[in-house]
């Protein structure tokens, strides 16, 4: 894609969505060239950091994200993040860290009016959500303190790795939010097929 904006093909206006899935902390400046590019247009993100997060811990910095460009995205009304393949306690901690710094460095005010978590890093018999529940109510409660025109957080489980019944997965969730975020009705759960 940045070869293809560098011979003046791709106009940056004409992206309204994007997702990243980036794997190299010390490549967060090409990430962050190509965001910087089409960022100002894209209303749909989807971002992965789960792969991100496999590399050393040292890596992980307040500068990298900031080489992300984040700062780009102006126009975001449609944010996806997926919580994926991070089994342990240390790493869903990580996970939520990243993400409220990722959230942090989206600009205000935006239009951010959907947030969608995809949660596919459970065992089959949900056996890690008491670990994870308090972790995504971390990133929950961060969007919804800094996204004043949030109308809808998705917490979207896969249901290809999950033989725990979503009522399980809601009820984790809600003992582990404020309680002024449960009675806000902003929280939406479903069943994917991923």
């Amino acid at each position: 894609m940045m070869m293809n904006a560098e011979l003046g093909g791709l106009d940056p206006t004409h992206l309204s969505a994007l997702m990243l899935k980036p794997t190299q902390p010390g490549r967060a400046w090409f990430t962050g060239k190509l965001v910087r590019s089409y960022g100002p247009s894209i209303t749909r993100l989807e971002f992965q950091a789960t792969y991100l997060l496999r590399g050393p811990s040292e890596e992980i910095t307040t500068e990298m994200w900031a080489e992300f460009g984040l700062s780009s995205f102006r126009q975001l009304e449609s944010l996806r993040l997926h919580w994926g393949d991070l089994y342990e306690y240390p790493a869903n901690g990580a996970l939520s860290e990243a993400y409220r710094t990722f959230l942090s460095l989206i600009p205000t005010p935006t239009q951010l009016r959907e947030l969608c978590i995809v949660v596919w890093n459970q065992n089959k018999e949900g056996k890690t959500l008491p670990w994870t529940a308090p972790h995504l109510s971390s990133v929950i409660t961060c969007a919804v303190d800094k996204f004043q025109d949030l109308q809808e957080i998705t917490i979207e489980v896969s249901s290809r790795r999950f033989s725990v019944s979503l009522e399980k997965i809601i009820k984790a969730v809600y003992d582990a939010l404020p309680e002024r975020i449960v009675k806000n009705g902003l929280l939406r759960f479903r069943l994917g097929s991923q």
